[in-house]
């Protein structure tokens, strides 16, 4: 029996926000140790990034890490302000292309 609890895609964002969006930790292994020392169930890092980046997919309707359709030079990145997480461009203020959460 695996032990933990059991992690939705919103828990692994938030609980990983800090070190993976705001520090700029790149390792998903990394944020599978976190999250298993958080108290959640064991997984790999490549679970954690796909998990991560299916959140926003399904949240915002846009891909993050890809490059941005507006301008072509940057990278959609996650995000996030007063109204919640979104996804926006790596080049902003130069592009100002991004997608919130749909309500």
């Amino acid at each position: 029996m695996t032990k933990g609890i059991d992690c939705t895609d919103e828990d692994i964002v938030i609980n990983l926000w800090h070190w993976m969006v705001e520090d700029g930790i790149t390792s998903w292994v990394f944020a599978a140790a976190m999250l298993r020392q958080n108290g959640y169930k064991r997984m790999s890092g490549k679970t954690v990034k796909e998990r991560f980046k299916k959140y926003f997919e399904d949240t915002t309707g846009e891909s993050v890490y890809v490059k941005c359709p507006a301008c072509e030079k940057g990278t959609l990145v996650p995000r996030s302000s007063d109204y919640g997480y979104f996804v926006g461009c790596s080049e902003y203020p130069r592009c100002k292309y991004h997608a919130y959460q749909k309500r």
